[in-house]
């Protein structure tokens, strides 16, 4: 975030100095007075102007190659922050894919106990009734994993 700030007070200041480039009068060469030589111009009015201009020149390509350093730096963070995301993505994606297995496994696992809990209940009845004599044979308790199964939808564990 400071470094964005950074870039937002540089982009400032360059458009004031621009600004102040075009209408400050310290950036201007003035005309030479009445019986100047043109070489008594240029040491006093000329060469400390373009000296200006250069240290000006120099800082701002200092100031360029900065500013080009730090959206380096912020587009690989921009890089590094989206393959998070994604990572992140991928992450919450496999988590609902096992919520989804859990869900079915606990909807199974809900269907098993209510057939046994009928089952349980329908022997407790064939015992009260007094038809437990043995009645309850292998092949009905086979039918009744398969009634179990069917109801289920097949997905028994």
């Amino acid at each position: 975030m400071q470094d964005i700030e950074k870039i937002a007070d540089s982009k400032i200041a360059l458009e004031c100095n621009i600004h102040a480039y075009d209408e400050d009068d310290k950036w201007r060469l003035p005309e030479p007075t009445a019986l100047m030589s043109a070489k008594a111009h240029r040491q006093k009015n000329a060469i400390p102007l373009v000296e200006k201009l250069k240290e000006i020149v120099k800082s701002l390509t200092i100031k360029c190659v900065d500013l080009m350093e730090q959206i380096k730096q912020l587009k690989a963070k921009v890089t590094k922050q989206a393959e998070d995301i994604d990572f992140y993505k991928s992450k919450v994606h496999q988590q609902y894919i096992k919520i989804e297995q859990l869900q079915e496994k606990a909807d199974d696992f809900e269907c098993v106990k209510q057939n046994v809990w009928a089952d349980k209940k329908g022997w407790i009845d064939m015992k009260d009734n007094g038809n437990w004599g043995g009645q309850y044979s292998m092949e009905n308790i086979i039918g009744c994993e398969y009634n179990m199964d069917r109801l289920c939808g097949g997905l028994l564990f």
